[in-house]
């Protein structure tokens, strides 16, 4: 199974807008673009999927509060000075051809954090070093999604929403970049508009940007296979704040449907009685369709 597209966007009736999201969604699909099986595993606890099922809903975390504090300054250090030359090269074209109307566009790589989410997935299934990294426990388990009904979850509240398979290469995000910016000057130039046609193709730049931040991990990482559910929020009634290891920390609600999109449940710890309350909770749920089953390492807890 491939990935369709890194951002799917509605078009508008801006030919310049709907020209800039089709250069995004191009450059996307050619660096994000990636083999992928119909479905993915997302290390957790066993509190955290009965939350799942309760509610319907995933809750993507704000990539400013990832567990690797170190993350996020080596994305947005990988990013900043490719993004930079986008954005100067687009505002001196664009002021040549807008003249006295400014652009109101300032390149603020922690505004970009401060609005994008993200749910983390990879393709190991039962392996160490995930149980070992996100799972927290015996008490740990590994949920399998589909792919295809994950990406049925985009609703008026978001601006974009799709996967990411996260790039480990820095030379490769840079390429990506350079590569849109080429695109998008031309676009610059070759069409007619006005302000409020130019901020708006600028907004989904923007975004764009935002989810390569979200989309690349130190190549260090590289063994994790990660892919990520990324969503650019207009924020609302699906931002939801809780208290987090002495943060308040916003998350992204998504409503899903757990039937369809959850293939199976993977416990670590080998625990009977564990297992039979899950499968009760399932049936109580009417999710009886949903596979439990027990990891196949051998663990001492």
């Amino acid at each position: 199974m491939k990935t369709d597209e890194h951002i799917a966007f509605v078009h508008t009736e801006s030919k310049l807008v709907n020209a800039v999201m089709a250069a995004i969604e191009s450059a996307g699909k050619k660096f994000f673009e990636a083999e992928m099986p119909g479905f993915l595993w997302h290390y957790t606890t066993i509190e955290s999927l009965h939350s799942i099922l309760e509610s319907g809903e995933l809750w993507l975390g704000n990539v400013q509060y990832m567990n690797d504090k170190n993350e996020l300054t080596s994305s947005i250090n990988v990013i900043d000075k490719s993004a930079k030359k986008l954005v100067n090269d687009l505002k001196s074209s664009t002021g040549t051809k807008l003249k006295s109307e400014k652009i109101d566009f300032v390149l603020d790589m922690d505004s970009f954090a401060s609005e994008t989410f993200i749910f983390s997935l990879t393709t190991k299934k039962d392996t160490l070093s995930q149980w070992m990294g996100y799972a927290k426990g015996a008490t740990g388990l590994a949920i399998s999604f589909s792919v295809m009904e994950l990406r049925k979850v985009i609703d008026d509240s978001i601006l974009s929403l799709d996967f990411s398979k996260v790039l480990y290469d820095s030379a490769q995000m840079t390429k990506l970049i350079k590569s849109l910016s080429q695109s998008l000057n031309k676009i610059f130039s070759s069409y007619e508009y006005g302000k409020d046609e130019c901020e708006e193709a600028f907004a989904y730049i923007d975004i764009f940007l935002g989810h390569c931040i979200a989309s690349y991990k130190d190549f260090g990482w590289r063994e994790e296979d990660e892919f990520r559910l990324i969503a650019s929020s207009r924020g609302g009634d699906n931002i939801q704040y809780v208290v987090n290891n002495g943060y308040v920390k916003p998350y992204f609600k998504v409503k899903f449907d757990p039937e369809l999109a959850i293939k199976e449940v993977q416990l670590l710890d080998r625990n009977a009685l564990r297992k039979s309350g899950l499968n009760e909770f399932l049936s109580s749920k009417g999710l009886k369709r949903i596979k439990t089953s027990f990891s196949t390492l051998n663990m001492r807890f």
